[in-house]
């Protein structure tokens, strides 16, 4: 299974001590998440240092980047239907476009276990 990973997704393992690459899947992600996760390092504070903590993990477990324009929920949905991703998020606005597309979701569900729709 190839699962695309959006922004909030890539701080679960930080946030919530859940490594979501356990998950038996090839991990990827997009140009647009990352530009989100830059931006959010920047910041001071907590959400830095978790932005920051992400942005290391992404490196060392290999997620693959596909380059893509446009507003980031459009272009994950858009690139799911395309190439048959599943998204994770936990993005409630996004999650409703997924599931109006008919695009699978996994999220994570009572800050343990990773689901799948």
């Amino acid at each position: 299974m190839k699962i695309l990973l959006d922004t909030n997704f890539l701080l679960v393992p930080i946030q919530f001590r859940v490594d979501v690459y356990d998950y038996p899947a090839e991990f990827y992600t997009t140009s647009r998440c990352i530009e989100e996760l830059e931006i959010l390092s920047r910041r001071r504070g907590k959400a830095g240092i978790e932005a920051r903590a992400a942005a290391i993990l992404l490196k060392t477990k290999s997620v693959k980047i596909a380059r893509l324009e446009g507003k980031t929920d459009d272009s994950l949905v858009r690139l799911a239907k395309k190439e048959g991703f599943a998204v994770a998020t936990n993005d409630k606005d996004l999650i409703a476009k997924l599931k109006k597309e008919g695009v699978k979701i996994v999220r994570l569900r009572q800050k343990k276990i990773v689901a799948e729709e």
